[in-house]
């Protein structure tokens, strides 16, 4: 997926198309070619994982994994037995296929 992924203070999650946009950086119209609204807090955070499937955590106390195929969330982690602060930073262990996450509550999460 060939995109450029752009996030607000509400959450939001824009996801640009590089080809359309190329030439095209004049074009006062340019919007993006999908808009995903699944966090309610700023977006801290976005990681691939591999060519399907990506994370974002925000400060919502929430973190997604996206499908690129479809776009939509597989999973949410969120609530109890997740993080009860803002999750601030993530990374993905690709050996032992494991996200870590990070948050203000002084906890590390390995999922």
């Amino acid at each position: 997926l060939r995109c450029w992924i752009t996030t607000d203070a509400t959450g939001s999650l824009f996801l640009w198309n590089l080809r359309a946009l190329e030439g095209a950086f004049l074009d006062p119209f340019l919007s993006p070619k999908k808009v995903l609204r699944e966090h309610t807090k700023l977006v801290t955070s976005h990681l691939e994982l591999n060519k399907n499937k990506f994370t974002t955590c925000s400060l919502d106390r929430s973190v997604i994994l996206w499908d690129h195929r479809n776009l939509t969330p597989e999973m949410k982690l969120q609530g109890t037995g997740a993080h009860s602060a803002s999750v601030l930073s993530q990374a993905y262990l690709p050996r032992f296929n494991s996200l870590v996450t990070v948050a203000c509550e002084k906890k590390v999460f390995v999922w």
